[in-house]
């Protein structure tokens, strides 16, 4: 799934003599590294869960690829419950495939974690990034960001 090809691109380049120089540089540009903006439908999602549930947050659309470059989550527990809350990725027939970053709560605790991950993490078209608590009396918010692009 990882594409190579070159880019042209004007940067500023540090000379020995330390002053700045703009130069013609050709790149290899590699899929899941550097979205090309141009050609790539950027994602930014984010969704809410209470008390034992699963909510998907994006399905990945039929011929594309979901590139996930960070994700966050954070979290609330009630003073008489604890557990699990986080954000995760499951296949097309809606088994669990990998968790992006998850939490465990005592009782009257809070709690945020964010990643990014180099090189983005590939979802393929059909696949559901949903996030899940399991805990009666846990609330909390998880998010993502990333790009589309054509399979």
């Amino acid at each position: 799934m990882a594409a190579i090809y070159n880019v042209l691109k004007w940067f500023r380049v540090l000379n020995h003599n330390a002053n700045d120089l703009l130069a013609l540089v050709t790149i290899k540009k590699i899929t899941g590294w550097l979205p090309d903006h141009t050609v790539v439908s950027l994602i930014d999602k984010y969704a809410t869960n209470a008390g034992g549930a699963t909510n998907i947050i994006y399905t990945v659309p039929a011929n594309k690829i979901l590139f996930i470059s960070s994700a966050w989550v954070s979290a609330r527990a009630s003073a008489v419950s604890s557990g699990h809350f986080g954000i995760a990725i499951r296949n097309d027939e809606d088994d669990f495939t990998v968790y992006l970053l998850f939490i465990a709560l005592n009782a009257s605790s809070i709690m945020a974690l964010s990643n990014q991950y180099r090189p983005a993490i590939q979802v393929p078209a059909g696949y559901d990034v949903y996030n899940y608590s399991e805990g009666a009396a846990i609330t909390g918010e998880t998010g993502f960001s990333g790009w589309l692009e054509s399979a």
